[in-house]
């Protein structure tokens, strides 16, 4: 089965759990991974782009009901590391990893052990060398 039908649901699935529960943050964080990974599946920079920008209060509200989720934190960190590889000018994509780097950086602060943080913030210094 192909993955954009499945993305559908689990959307439509995640926009009834916070509509009925709004302090549930796993539903808004999935919510925003589910628009993230939905976001993959285009062939167009912007339409990429686009669903990393709704993916992103997602995951910012998810902060908001709970601050320490490094689930949330990478998830900012890698929708930024990704929108920096995309980005047209040197100043955006600095600015992008600076972003990426700080909210992984406060994962991996909050949980050492989170092995995708620490993935994802090696992604970030290989970029920063490959922009510069």
């Amino acid at each position: 089965m192909e993955r954009a039908p499945l993305l559908e649901e689990a959307m439509s699935f995640y926009k009834k759990e916070v509509d009925r529960e709004p302090l549930f943050a796993a539903a808004w964080n999935n919510l925003g991974w589910a628009l993230t990974d939905k976001a993959l599946l285009q062939n167009s920079k912007e339409a990429k782009n686009g669903l990393f920008l709704e993916a992103y209060p997602n995951f910012e509200r998810t902060l908001a009901i709970e601050p320490f989720n490094v689930d949330a934190l990478n998830n900012i960190g890698w929708i930024d590391l990704n929108r920096a590889i995309d980005a047209v000018t040197l100043t955006e994509k600095m600015h992008l990893l600076d972003g990426a780097e700080a909210r992984l950086k406060l994962a991996i602060a909050l949980d050492p052990d989170y092995e995708r943080s620490t993935q994802n913030l090696s992604l970030v210094a290989k970029l920063r060398v490959a922009f510069n």
